[in-house]
């Protein structure tokens, strides 16, 4: 008798030039990041992949040690801009 196991999708690898287009950076700056210590997974010298969700929580563990233009990722900085906003003030009546 047969056997399935459900097995959930892996996270897709991305390329460098993918990760870039996904921040707003230039391809340099993930490079840079890379040998600044991001996780990624090496396949030869010139094959380098990352999965995101990794690439994420690198990026947010170092955020104290970047400046206040530190990258946020995308799909965080609309819940950090919606937390960062004042109430409306109600117009003074002149």
């Amino acid at each position: 008798m047969a056997r399935y196991v459900s097995i959930a999708p892996e996270e897709p690898l991305l390329s460098g030039a993918q990760v870039g287009d996904h921040y707003k950076v230039h391809e340099g700056s993930v490079r840079r990041w890379r040998n600044e210590g991001m996780p990624c997974y090496r396949y030869n010298s010139k094959m380098v992949r990352y999965k995101l969700s990794e690439v994420d929580a690198w990026l947010i563990a170092r955020g104290n040690a970047l400046s206040a233009s530190a990258v946020i990722p995308p799909h965080l900085r609309k819940a950090q801009a919606k937390k960062s906003q004042l109430p409306a003030h109600p117009k003074a009546s002149g």
